[in-house]
């Protein structure tokens, strides 16, 4: 959630319960974040949202607590979600039997967290490559394609 969406919210929860002067101040803020990014970036979602928020601080100073709470939501829903940071997951692999030529040897278990990477389990299936089907056995995607 971005400063602007959070300043946002803090508003609508303000002003619902009544506290319209900390509202009031949580909009400025709101709308001085999202000056500052169309100084950079001149978008038509923050411009939306800045023409929404001046509406919903109009609306405070005539004291219409619907219009106030739509300006609102407008002006959040007018914001696109910053981007998702994908997670990052890190695993210890479990002792376990390993085929080693004609015997099965113990591999002691992991002690040093290694990254875990998301790719697709493509199942095998026939493929059409030099003028005659291939079978490719199941595998793991490369690049997560």
């Amino acid at each position: 959630m971005s400063e602007a969406q959070a300043q946002l919210g803090a508003a609508r929860s303000a002003y619902e319960s009544g506290r319209v002067a900390e509202a009031r101040d949580a909009l400025g803020r709101a709308e001085a974040d999202l000056l500052a990014q169309l100084a950079g970036n001149r978008s038509p979602e923050t411009e939306r949202a800045i023409l929404d928020i001046g509406v919903a601080r109009q609306a405070v100073q005539r004291g219409d607590p619907q219009a106030v709470l739509r300006a609102i939501d407008d002006a959040m829903t007018s914001l696109p979600p910053p981007p998702q940071v994908p997670t990052v997951t890190y695993a210890l692999l479990p002792g376990h039997w390993a085929l080693e030529g004609w015997k099965y040897v113990w591999v002691p278990p992991e002690t040093v967290p290694r990254r875990v990477e998301y790719r697709p389990f493509v199942l095998g299936h026939y493929l059409w490559r030099d003028g005659e089907w291939t079978w490719v056995p199941s595998h793991y995607a490369s690049n997560g394609g």
